[in-house]
């Protein structure tokens, strides 16, 4: 039995929509989205808000003064809030990683989205960041996901934590569909490999660097299978990362560089 994950894009990344509207009053609704992808905000903490902060908005403050004067103009509303529930008018891209890989991504601005270092005494917690405005980053389980605006150009970065295989799933929704996918499927990495990819409409080449020395490996694009001697190169990365005898370490590797 297995389970998967909704997301939701209704909603301030906490409390979802329903939930806050379902007071029989009159409600109004800020539009987060639009408010943080606005020209002269994206780059300033007020292009990042989300629930921690949203009071935060200078928009959501004035509605509130109207509201406790009994000001508010519904014909002219302060900017950003809205009468009726928005509605997603661009996509939204979607990272699902499945694997003992790390995952994060960085927007023009050098922005960064991705987890943390763990600073508390669980390891089983997990801290992120979202400093890309209109994304998040979380983990459940040993799945990763991480969702991006299309309003920029981004590059992903992987890095190995272990030996295994990896699939990511890459996907651009609107308003909970999804529109189309690009998913590299069984990608196998050792500990400390390095992975790199420009996301563009088409996806986008998975560039791989086996030993996390710099240079780059292997070349993979979505969708299709992972070339047959990069299982091997894993092999010979594990093997020399396992600090055997060397006469033991030398008759593994030559027999694994006999079959490649």
């Amino acid at each position: 039995l297995e389970w998967d994950l909704i997301p939701t894009s209704e909603g301030d990344g906490t409390v979802v929509w329903p939930s806050a509207a379902m007071m029989n009053v009159d409600t109004y609704y800020l539009d987060l989205f639009d408010h943080n992808s606005s020209s002269g905000l994206k780059t300033h903490s007020d292009g990042k808000r989300e629930h921690s902060d949203i009071l935060e908005v200078s928009s959501l403050r004035k509605l509130i003064y109207q509201t406790v004067t009994n000001t508010i103009d519904q014909n002219n509303l302060p900017t950003f809030i809205k009468l009726g529930k928005p509605i997603e008018n661009k996509p939204y891209l979607r990272l699902i990683m499945h694997s003992p890989v790390s995952l994060e991504a960085f927007d023009s601005e050098g922005n960064r989205t991705g987890p943390l270092e763990n600073h508390t005494q669980d390891p089983d917690v997990i801290l992120g960041e979202a400093n890309i405005p209109n994304s998040y980053y979380f983990e459940v389980g040993e799945h990763k996901y991480l969702g991006l605006s299309t309003d920029d150009q981004y590059q992903i970065k992987l890095n190995g934590l272990d030996i295994g295989m990896f699939t990511l799933e890459i996907q651009k929704t609107m308003n909970e569909e999804v529109l189309e996918s690009f998913i590299y499927t069984d990608i196998p990495v050792a500990l400390n490999t390095a992975g790199t990819l420009a996301l563009n409409d088409n996806g986008s080449t998975l560039m791989l660097d086996i030993e996390g020395d710099g240079n780059v490996d292997f070349l993979i694009n979505p969708g299709s299978p992972a070339p047959p001697d990069i299982f091997i190169s894993v092999l010979i990365t594990a093997v020399k990362q396992l600090s055997l005898p060397k006469g033991i370490e030398q008759s593994l590797l030559s027999k694994l560089e006999n079959a490649s």
